[in-house]
């Protein structure tokens, strides 16, 4: 294995003084090296320099993904949950609703974060205001 002169200056300053031999003839590399021909491949190759400015551009990925982020999970998830307020801030007595576990019923009583939900004759239930999760719109004809 031959090398030219500057190119084996270069890399002997990168070599670790373990294996530089002091007995080797101009242009042969020392036997612990041809072992690891690789090794010299990369210590031979000089380092790309950094474009300027690269820093702020490598962010720009992730600041652009936590931006996707916010406006597919986090927004959406604030809109629903200022309307599930709107919905619980606005039961009335005498509203058909839905509850989060699937019962229907009509609103009877309505306290302070209670409501009694009436689900069929004799039969009402008291729960959370947070509890309701649709209020059923009545049709004109059936009032």
């Amino acid at each position: 294995m031959r090398s030219n002169g500057r190119a084996f200056q270069r890399l002997q300053s990168c070599i670790p003084r373990a294996f530089v031999l002091s007995e080797f003839r101009s242009g042969d590399l020392p036997a612990a090296l041809t072992v690891h021909p690789m090794l010299l491949t990369f210590l031979a190759q000089a380092a790309p320099a950094a474009p300027a400015g690269s820093g702020i551009i490598g962010l720009l990925p992730i600041v652009f993904i936590f931006v996707i982020g916010y406006y597919v999970m986090i927004r959406p998830q604030m809109r629903r949950s200022k309307e599930q307020a709107r919905v619980v801030s606005a039961l009335k007595t005498g509203d058909d609703v839905i509850t989060a576990s699937g019962i229907h019923g009509r609103i009877t009583n309505v306290k302070e974060t209670t409501v009694m939900v009436k689900v069929a004759d004799n039969v009402k239930l008291e729960m959370e205001k947070s509890a309701i999760t649709n209020v059923l719109k009545l049709v004109e004809s059936e009032k």
